[in-house]
C-alpha cells in the first residue's frame, strides 16, 4: 500500500504535563482534514507519568497511529527541545500545540492549510484563541470577524500564541541556530517567520492556551517575565541575521512601556525611572541601530 505523503506536521513539546497532555493530544487527533497529519511528540525527560498517558493514547486512540513519540534520556531544555521537534516534522506545513495547550475547533488545521495554499505569497497564518487562567476561568480577547494582514517587518512584534500558527516547513536555517539561554522558542520562530514573508490572522477561535504555576512563563513574576522577554528579543538579535531591527525593537518597546506601567501601579517609582531610562535607549536604538 502506498503510504500517503504527511501534508501537515504538528510539533509538541512536553515535560512534566501529567495533568494536560491528554486533553493535548487528542484535540489533535479528532482534527478533521482531509489531507494527511503526523504528530510529533518530544517528551523533554519528564519525571512525572507523562510517557504513560502518551503511550496509552498511542495504544486505545483510533488514530493513535499518526503519533511519532520521543522521550529523550537526558533533559535538553525548552529552546533545544523544541528546535529537535520541528526538525523530525515532515509536512509541508507545520502547526504547534504544546503538551498543556489544547485545541477546539476541529476544522482547525483545514481552515488554514486552505488558506495557505489559496496564498502562496504568505508565510504563515493564526487565528484567535482563549486563555484558561490559574482560577479555571476563560478569558478571551475581542476580534474582528474579518481577517487581517501582517506585513513582514511587523511580525515580530505582533503578539502571536504558538497553539494557533500554521506556517510553512521553511525551517532548515532556525533548527541549526544554537541560541544558548534562550528560555522560550515563540518568538524565535515569530522571527524567523518574519523574514519569510507576512502572515494572516484568521477571524475564528480555535484553541487554548492553559496558565498553570508549571508553565515556563505562567509560575514567574510579572517582572521576571518582562526582563526575560527583553532578554529573548536581545538574544535573537544577535543569532538571527535579517531580521527587522526595528520591529524587534518595537517588541521590545511595549515590553518595556508595561514594566514601566506596572512600576508606577505598584508605586515603584525609582524603579519605574530606571525603565523609562531603558525605554529611551531602546526607542534610540529602533531609530539608529
Amino acid at each position: 500500500m502506498k503510504i500517503k505523503e504527511v501534508v501537515l506536521s504538528v510539533c509538541m513539546i512536553t515535560y512534566g504535563h501529567e495533568e494536560f497532555i491528554a486533553e493535548a493530544i487528542i484535540s489533535i487527533l479528532e482534527q478533521k482534514t482531509d489531507f494527511e497529519i503526523e504528530l510529533i511528540v518530544a517528551n523533554d525527560c519528564s519525571p512525572d507519568r507523562t510517557e504513560s498517558v502518551i503511550n496509552s493514547i498511542i495504544q486505545t486512540h483510533p488514530n493513535g497511529y499518526k503519533v511519532r513519540y520521543t522521550k529523550h534520556p537526558q533533559n535538553l531544555g525548552v529552546m533545544r527541545n523544541f528546535q529537535w521537534a520541528l526538525g523530525q516534522c515532515k509536512g509541508r506545513y507545520i502547526a504547534v500545540c504544546e503538551g498543556d495547550d489544547y485545541w477546539t475547533d476541529k476544522q482547525k488545521l483545514q481552515k488554514q492549510v486552505d488558506f495557505l495554499e489559496r496564498n502562496p505569497d504568505q508565510a504563515f497564518c493564526y487565528h484567535y484563541s482563549k486563555i484558561l487562567d490559574f482560577d479555571g476561568s476563560f478569558k478571551h480577547r475581542d476580534r474582528d470577524n474579518e481577517a487581517r494582514f501582517i506585513p513582514a517587518d511587523k511580525v515580530i512584534s505582533t503578539y502571536i500564541q504558538l497553539v494557533t500558527l500554521v506556517f510553512r516547513n521553511q525551517l532548515k536555517d532556525f533548527v541549526d541556530i544554537d541560541f544558548g539561554s534562550l528560555f522560550s522558542g515563540d518568538v524565535a520562530l515569530r522571527a524567523h517567520l518574519s523574514m519569510l514573508g507576512p502572515g494572516t490572522l484568521l477571524p475564528f477561535e480555535g484553541a487554548v492556551y492553559r496558565k498553570h504555576v508549571n508553565g515556563v512563563r505562567s509560575g514567574m513574576g510579572l517582572v521576571e517575565n518582562y526582563n526575560r522577554w527583553i532578554d529573548s528579543r536581545i538574544i535573537i538579535l544577535d543569532k538571527i541575521h535579517g531580521i527587522s531591527k526595528r520591529d524587534l525593537y518595537e517588541s521590545i518597546i511595549n515590553i518595556q512601556k508595561l514594566k514601566i506601567t506596572y512600576f508606577i501601579k505598584s508605586m515603584q517609582l525609582k524603579a519605574a525611572i530606571k525603565s523609562y531610562v531603558k525605554l529611551v535607549n531602546f526607542q534610540m536604538k529602533k531609530y539608529f541601530p
